[in-house]
């Protein structure tokens, strides 16, 4: 009896071992939408939104560009991998630069940059300065320092703003 369950526990064992043999780590494919799976139709049409970004002057359609460049792939990270992995190993991995011609995250913060600069020259000065802090907010990576800068002299130049409180 003791050696039958021997027998099975084995066999169970070459059995898993063999399914993963035969489906390889392809089978451990991230659950998010990567950039990988972006046709390129579909990276034409987010480079004509950016394009439109760029020369547009509607502030309330520049910021809807905004929001569409946002949802676009990001590259898959070894942080949000299937696999469990050891911290030690995922602190000595370096992130994955993107497979794309033009990083996505660049393009919506460009985008960004661009509205807020146009809500400051249409004299939008609280909507510049909410746009621009999200820019220094949300992009905190060096690759993006350029944009962050941009939007930290522009936000130089607003006019500083109190609230005032008027007595009843």
């Amino acid at each position: 009896m003791m050696s039958r369950m021997r027998t099975i526990k084995s066999s169970s064992v070459i059995c898993v071992l063999s399914l993963l043999m035969l489906s390889g780590c392809q089978s451990l494919q991230p659950t998010q939408k990567g950039e990988l799976s972006l046709q390129d139709s579909e990276f034409m049409g987010l480079w004509n939104t950016y394009q439109q970004c760029m020369t547009g002057q509607n502030l309330t359609q520049m910021q809807e560009y905004v929001a569409q460049l946002s949802e676009a792939p990001r590259p898959v990270s070894i942080h949000h991998s299937p696999i469990p992995l050891p911290k030690f190993l995922v602190n000595l991995t370096s992130k994955r630069s993107s497979r794309l011609a033009v990083d996505p995250r660049a393009m919506t913060v460009s985008c960004a940059l661009q509205s807020g600069q146009t809500a400051w020259e249409t004299g939008n000065h609280i909507l510049a300065h909410d746009i621009l802090h999200s820019i220094i907010d949300q992009y905190p990576e060096s690759e993006y320092s350029y944009y962050v800068s941009e939007a930290r002299a522009v936000i130089s130049q607003i006019p500083s703003l109190r609230r005032v409180s008027l007595p009843e």
